[in-house]
């Protein structure tokens, strides 16, 4: 993974408020806080561990802001080389990927992986 080509970041915790199509696992979402940030405004070295460190404090800071029981789930907006890639993640998924594994695993970058397409 090039790690220079992701452009920004943007975190939201969500409530899921209707299942639109479970054929095709379509959910509606209310945003109830999001955060971002432009990495492109910032001059520094993006590696995994810089990448990692980033989104392990984005997603620190709005869970903290975040108290209602009803948030379950996070979305993500990554802009890599150009285009937006989303995704979103039951909050207890990214548990269970913390909690699966014997060696540490960061359940937000792994989330990152799975958002961006192979390249």
């Amino acid at each position: 993974m090039n790690f220079e080509k992701i452009q920004n970041i943007k975190l939201s915790l969500m409530e899921v408020v209707d299942e639109v199509n479970m054929d095709r696992k379509k959910l509606e979402f209310i945003v109830r806080a999001s955060i971002s940030i432009n990495l492109e405004d910032l001059e520094f070295e993006r590696s995994k561990s810089t990448i990692t460190t980033i989104s392990n404090d984005m997603f620190d800071t709005i869970k903290s802001n975040v108290k209602l029981p009803s948030v379950n789930y996070l979305g993500i907006w990554i802009k890599y080389d150009g285009e937006v890639f989303d995704n979103s993640i039951k909050l207890q998924t990214l548990e269970d990927i913390k909690n699966y594994s014997s060696e540490e695993v960061n359940p937000i970058y792994e989330f990152i992986m799975m958002t961006i397409p192979e390249q």
